[in-house]
């Protein structure tokens, strides 16, 4: 028999299922009850969940209770019957499957191959118009390469599969006749003639897609376009083509299967079998009787929203041997299969009144939004009709809620409206009698055909009384309300508010009984997590949410931990940049399967950056798209590789060729690896696990693109990557999921292969991919497949016990006690139906059953609404982003809004005390107020409803109040409507003081608003006399005449500015603070990012600045150490490299080594630079070192020099690192700098000869002038420093690019350097606005006669635009650390004011400095 237990309260029809369990049960012991399987039939793994830990619940235990979807039991069924057949009957016996088979995944990897096999096998395939196959390959064909993209057509034979798929349950008819290679030629246009036949009568408006812009195609407006009629045309050969070729032989078998189950569970099989031996002749028990006692006693189906007609079928037929229960949820107990779409109906009363007059859109809510449910309703009633009815019984049972409290009214307006949807307020008898008579009449052929003779003024003009309805007056927060906001962030915080008040108010309410839906919550996940954190928010509340339907993290994760084994490297168009292999190293999956942790993987990741990773895997990654002449891989993932192993074996600063064993042909570059120094014992492990992630990825690097059988690749995924790398996560959630998936694959191809195998052999296999069993596809599509099916299935979205948020449809039919719906707007919800060129069922009538995205959207909609208790919170993005633009929400929110506007009566319940309060006579005119209020409703209901938010939780309009009121007229219906728009925003200013913001935000609109007025922030900048003081400060530290008072002086100014000197300083320290005094300033006060490099994933083709000046102070080292002393002009620095390595002297092997692991590390650009540029850095080292040895000879002409410069050493002088310790009586401070070191034969050298890169700007004369300082400091001996360098500076008075500095008094350098110490550390804490451009442009211009200072003299510093340059340096005030420094006040105002320190900072180093060049140029003149 089939049940049908009806209610509009799913947890009505949960107690119906136990009572069917225990009574089913009854007779069995306890041990029986435990242990007997209890199946349910769901239409979502969601709503099995659900009523799973329900009925535990409710029954104490639950064992053995499953819940599953309909195909799969279905399957189970069928083949536990003809395994019985089977047993009975061998020699004829069908045998079934594990699973069943056209499963979407296998059916789009057989059309893919078979495809691409055709267009292969075919060269004209695409000029053939009339093969099937035309139609498909034609739009996807790439002209301009020549080419089908595989990617392409891989998306198509996912739309096919898909599309084949919904064919098996909503058109098997088609299949079949496709299976036996019939045509639908004419079937097809007769759908489409009858198309447009409707489309005529009832004027239906063609969409976008069925209609074209060239009107020449049409014959009139409703005609169908002839391109329409040729492309269904072709489709339905494309769709025939592709079923008969691939899956006709499996359909026809599997009809044979359902067919076969049939006969056994009918008795027909006992009486056509021919089998005089079996057994079975000797039993007194017939096959039959076998087969429905294996069957379960009884089939629960669960509120299952959409039934296919042919799973309704299945269904009633099952039932003439089973129970079969279905639990239905249906909004209404009235009968309502006959309603229309409201808006549809009224169109067609007014242009054809005669086609639709016995029509009724009942309830507007229900007519618009239950449109599907309202075929599965349709569709059930048909069971109670029909020609064959008497063969099976039906039975129907009411179970609705119909309670109504004791005072006869509903407590809130959302009750009200669940229970006009139930139709509680309408005649039952006369609504029976009215349904009864349009059912014998549609069911009545001869009765529809003279359907204008029966049809009575009843039937013609069906008015449905108005809804009474009331507002929720009495409560704090409505029970149904319409909210609209700025962004999701801003709705989200409300909701929480809302979410929070909601369980505040009654202890009773648990966590579990609040729903947030969204229409799409993959996207919105961040931002939730960020508004709903773990544990207790910034507002003092602690909600804890679950987000579901949403793919699991750690899933993901080793998913793409699995797969990056094969794309990472395997793609064609791969580059392999590090960015990328960081991002998957990283992935906990991938390294906790080795055995790191994080901190050992990022590690190995630092360690990579440090070797020079940059791009590509190897030579022969690189090589691909590289010049053939191009062999420079430094920059690849396995040299790092190689230079991590090596510097954890033979850490030595020298290139080794220990992994280039092989002897280099003349003339070609031999290859080494630098050993990476830093890599210490404890690095092993995080090394080892790189080189097996190496081999792994080399392993695999040409699987992505392998073309296999999918079973063999299947088991490549299994074998050489999951069980060799990520053994770890065997045991594992994540791992599970991954193998299931895997496995389900399997079975479905062996059940694919197990169909070809038993097909009898006269039956004609027809196409080369059909007489096969295999499935061949590249392992690129495997892995995509099996990802999408994993992240399919590991998506998890029952409810939890904390707050749940959800997709819409998601959890469906689930009772909540308060429902939040979000992000509700015109655009998002609900979903469109895509366009889809290739869905033949675009060319008819839609059938009941059919299903559409926006169907279901609208109907979770309304069951969200149905299923909710107490409350229900809509919020929708109502205001654009400028805040005054607004926006409509979606279209299922806007019908709610029009039928409580249009279709409800609003009741004038407390309506007494409005009226005495505005003044109203009322005495006689109830009815009259009443309709008065009835008419405005309309009008306000909507601002009632919708509650307009302001952007922010401090806003002012959320603090206050506008008790702005509209002046009423003087008659009743202007004071009424006055004092109801007073009354609606009272009681909606009330609802939102219940929501008071958290106290964080009120606490900023306290101060926002607090009466004080806010000082303006103090600048930065020192007054006058402070700095002048700090100016004197300085000045006397020059003074002091020895150690001791010098240390009192400085002791005294550190107490004063509360300052503490340093014990230890680097000499690059001490300089880098006055490079910019702003950085100095908000070094730990504000974080400043450094400038990116606008290329840094690709291997470097050019040196950056800083790049070059390393370069030059490479070659500039090896000239001190004289490594080129032996050079001629003619040699390369190859050669000269060469030279190095056989020289017998190694006093220098640490410059030397440096020098010849130049071509190995990563200072040098990639390709064929890499061989050219060092002998650019080389030539222009040779004409310095010229250059400076000829102003050697110069000097030593002159007699002031002439003593000093002659007792040097080398050309260049030697330097090492070395700790210069200051001291002052009891101040000792240790500065670490390179100064030059003693000749050899330990006669000290006291010239200082070098040459540097970099140009002689102010900040290099200041970096000479500390140098010279500390060199000074050494020794009591008078110092003499010669510093030449690449360019002139230009931004000083000194000109030229050689420079010397002479003999400077020991005390003087050291309180000069403490000073610039004491100012170092003050510099942190106060900001000093001074460069060191502009301090020497100060002091020169105070030594002329005018000394007039104005804005011309700082124009770099004030920012004035230069022709040529418009880049923004530091040293300019327009650079943004100035800016963020000066915080408004006037750049030269602020320079002139700390210029008093320029005297002691640098009046030294101005006169201290020698312009070389000048000197020879004076001594040329005087020669002349």
């Amino acid at each position: 028999m089939f049940h049908i237990i009806q209610s509009n309260n799913t947890d009505r029809l949960v107690g119906h299922l136990i009572d069917f369990y225990q009574k089913n049960n009854a007779e069995d012991d306890l041990a029986h009850l435990i242990f007997t399987p209890f199946t349910v039939i769901v239409p979502s793994m969601v709503l099995g969940d659900w009523l799973t830990k329900t009925v535990a619940s409710r029954m104490g235990i639950s064992t053995l209770f499953t819940a599953q979807f309909w195909g799969k039991y279905q399957w189970g069924i069928m083949k536990t019957v003809l395994e019985l057949d089977t047993q009975a009957y061998p020699h004829d016996a069908l045998s079934v499957p594990e699973v069943a088979v056209l499963s979407a995944s296998i059916m789009r990897w057989r059309i893919f191959g078979f495809v691409m096999s055709e267009f292969e096998k075919n060269n004209r395939l695409l000029d053939d118009t009339a093969h099937p196959l035309y139609f498909l390959i034609k739009p996807l064909y790439d002209d301009d390469t020549d080419t089908l993209p595989e990617t392409r057509l891989w998306q198509a034979c996912d739309e096919l599969s898909r599309l084949y798929v919904r064919y098996l349950t909503h058109r098997p008819e088609w299949l079949r006749d496709w299976a036996n290679g019939v045509s639908l030629n004419d079937t097809v246009k007769q759908m489409m003639s009858e198309k447009e036949r409707l489309d005529k009568a009832f004027g239906v408006i063609q969409s976008s897609d069925d209609n074209d812009n060239d009107k020449s195609d049409k014959t009139n407006a409703s005609d169908m376009p002839e391109w329409l009629v040729e492309h269904y045309l072709d489709l339905e050969r494309l769709l025939g083509y592709l079923w008969q070729q691939l899956f006709g032989e499996t359909y026809r078998y599997r009809l044979a299967l359902e067919e076969r189950f049939w006969q056994v569970l009918s008795g027909k099989r006992d009486g056509t079998a021919n089998n005089t031996n079996h057994a079975d002749h000797t039993s007194g028990e017939s096959l039959s009787m076998r087969a429905i006692q294996a069957l379960p006693k009884a089939l629960y189906l669960f509120t299952v929203q959409q039934i296919p007609k042919v799973e309704l079928d299945f269904l009633k037929q099952l039932s003439l041997y089973l129970d079969v229960v279905l639990l239905h949820f249906n909004p209404s107990m009235m009968f309502w299969a006959d309603i229309v779409d409201r808006q549809w109906l009224k169109t067609q009363q007014i242009i054809r009144p005669h086609m639709v007059y016995l029509k009724d859109y009942g309830h507007g809510l229900l007519s618009r939004l239950g449109k599907e449910s309202r075929d599965t309703f349709a569709m059930l009633a048909d069971l109670s009709g029909g020609d064959s009815h008497a063969t099976w019984q039906v039975h129907w049972q009411d179970d609705f809620d119909e309670s109504v409290p004791e005072s006869g009214t509903l407590p809130n307006l959302l009750q009200s409206l669940k229970a006009d949807i139930l139709m509680l307020n309408h005649d039952k008898d006369v609504h029976e009698q009215a349904g009864g008579q349009v059912v014998a009449t549609l069911l009545d052929d001869k009765l529809f055909a003279h359907a204008d003779d029966v049809a009575d003024d009843t039937l013609m003009q069906k008015v449905r009384p108005k809804t009474p309805l009331g507002l929720d007056i009495g409560a704090d927060m409505g029970s149904l309300s319409i909210h609209a906001c700025h962004s999701l962030k801003r709705q989200l915080e409300l909701s929480r508010l809302m979410i929070a008040k909601y369980l505040n108010d009654n202890p009773e309410r648990r966590l579990a009984d609040v729903v947030v839906l969204l229409p799409d919550i993959i996207s919105s996940e961040d931002i939730i997590r960020s508004v709903f954190p773990d544990g207790r928010g910034a507002d003092g509340l602690t909600l804890p949410i679950k987000i579901t339907g949403t793919p699991d993290k750690s899933i993901d994760e080793l998913t793409g931990a699995i797969m990056g084994f094969y794309t990472l490297l395997g793609e064609p168009t791969s580059r392999f940049y590090a960015d990328e292999v960081y991002e998957w190293l990283l992935t906990p999956a991938l390294y906790e399967s080795f055995g790191l942790s994080f901190d050992e993987m990022r590690r190995g990741v630092e360690l990579l950056r440090q070797a020079g990773f940059r791009r590509g895997f190897d030579e022969r990654h690189l090589s691909a798209t590289l010049h053939a002449d191009d062999s420079d891989y430094r920059y690849t993932f396995s040299h790092a590789l190689d230079r991590l192993v090596l510097g954890l074996l033979t850490p030595t600063k020298t290139p080794s060729r220990a992994l280039h064993s092989f002897v280099w042909r003349a003339g070609v570059f031999g290859e080494a690896s630098l050993p990476l120094m830093g890599v210490s014992l404890g690095d092993e492990p995080v090394i080892h696990v790189l080189t097996a992630i190496h081999a792994g990825l080399s392993a695999n690097r040409q699987q992505l693109t392998a073309v296999d059988s999918v079973e063999r690749l299947l088991n490549h995924i299994e074998h050489d990557v999951i069980n060799r790398y990520f053994g770890h996560w065997h045991d594992s959630v994540a791992m599970r999921a991954i193998f299931n998936t895997k496995n389900a694959m399997m079975s479905s191809l062996r059940a694919n292969r197990y169909y070809h195998r038993h097909l009898t052999v006269g039956q004609e296999q027809v196409g080369s991919v059909a007489s096969t069993d295999e499935i061949r596809l590249s392992m690129k599509f495997v892995l995509e497949s099996l990802s999408e099916t994993v992240k399919a299935q590991a998506i998890s979205a029952e409810p939890s016990e904390v707050i749940t948020f959800a997709r819409f449809g998601a959890v469906r039919s689930i009772p909540f006690g308060m429902t939040v719906m979000l992000d509700m707007n015109l655009a998002s919800f609900p979903r469109q139906d895509r366009a889809v060129r290739l869905d033949l069922m675009r060319a008819g009538v839609r059938r009941l059953g059919d299903r559409y995205n926006e169907d279901d959207d609208n109907g979770a909609f309304l069951d969200a609404l149905l299923c909710t208790k107490d409350a229900c919170v809509i919020f929708y993005q109502g205001l654009s982003s400028d805040g005054k633009t607004k926006l409509l929400p979606a279209s299922v929110v806007g019908e709610l809004i029009e039928f409580l506007k249009t279709e409800a009566q609003w009741r004038a319940d407390g309506m007494d005390d409005w009226q005495t309060g505005a003044g109203i006579e009322t005495d006689g005119m109830d009815d009259d107020i009443t309709t008065l209020i009835n008419q405005l409703m309309p009008v306000l209901v909507e601002d009632y409803l919708i509650t307009y938010h302001s952007p922010t939780f401090f806003d002012k309009a959320v603090y206050y109040h506008d008790d702005h009121q509209m002046t009423p007229t003087d008659d009743v219906a202007g004071q009424l409507k006055a004092h109801l728009t007073a009354r609606l925003t009272a009681l909606k200013h009330r609802q939102k003081q219940a929501l008071p913001p958290p106290q964080l935000w009120q606490d900023i609109r306290h101060t926002l608003d607090s009466p004080v007025a806010t000082p303006p922030p103090s600048s930065l900048i020192m007054d006058d006399m402070a700095v002048q003081k700090l100016a004197d400060w300085l000045g006397q530290s020059l003074a002091c005449p020895d150690d001791k008072t010098l240390a009192r002086h400085i002791k005294a100014m550190c107490e004063h500015y509360e300052l503490t000197l340093p014990t230890h300083m680097q000499a690059g320290e001490l300089i880098g603070r006055f490079k910019n005094l702003s950085k100095t300033y908000l070094h730990d006060k504000v974080k400043i990012d450094k400038e990116r490099t606008p290329d840094e994933q690709n291997e470097p083709l050019s040196l950056d600045s800083l790049a070059n000046y390393h370069m030059n102070e490479l070659f500039i080292r090896g000239a001190q150490f004289g490594l080129f002393d032996t050079q001629t002009g003619d040699e390369s620095f190859r050669q000269v490299l060469d030279t190095m390595s056989r020289a017998s002297d190694h006093r220098h092997n640490d410059a030397i080594f440096a020098m010849q692991s130049l071509y190995y590390g990563d200072r040098l650009p990639a390709g064929q630079l890499r061989l050219s540029t060092p002998d650019e850095y080389f030539t222009e080292l040779k004409d310095d070192l010229v250059e400076f040895g000829n102003t050697l000879d110069t000097l030593r002409q002159d007699e002031r020099y002439a003593m000093t410069l002659g007792a040097m050493g080398g050309l260049l002088s030697i330097t090492s690192e070395q700790s210069v310790p200051l001291i002052c009586d009891d101040i000792h401070i240790d500065i670490t700098v390179s100064l030059p070191t003693d000749d050899p034969s330990g006669t000290p050298d006291l010239s200082w000869r070098t040459i540097l890169p970099n140009s002689a700007r102010a900040e290099h004369l200041f970096r000479f002038f500390v140098h010279h300082l500390l060199w000074q400091m050494t020794g009591d001996d008078d110092k003499f420093s010669l510093w030449q360098y690449r360019k002139a500076g230009g931004d000083t008075h000194l000109a030229g690019r050689t420079f010397a500095i002479g003999g400077i008094d020991t005390r003087t350098a050291k309180a000069h350097i403490l000073n610039l110490i004491v100012l170092a550390q003050l510099a942190k804490r106060e900001l000093i606005v001074m460069t060191h451009r502009d301090a020497l442009a100060y002091i020169a211009h105070s030594q002329t006669d005018d000394a007039k200072i104005t804005p011309k003299l700082f124009e770099k510093w004030i920012g004035k635009p230069s022709n040529n340059d418009d880049r923004i340096y530091e040293t300019d005030s327009r650079h943004e650390a100035w800016q963020l420094a000066l915080q408004g006040a006037d750049p030269y105002k602020a320079l002139t004011t700390y210029l008093p320190l320029a005297l002691p900072l640098y009046q030294l180093m101005f006169g201290s400095l020698i312009a070389i060049d000048k000197l020879n140029e004076k001594s040329d003149k005087d020669n002349k």
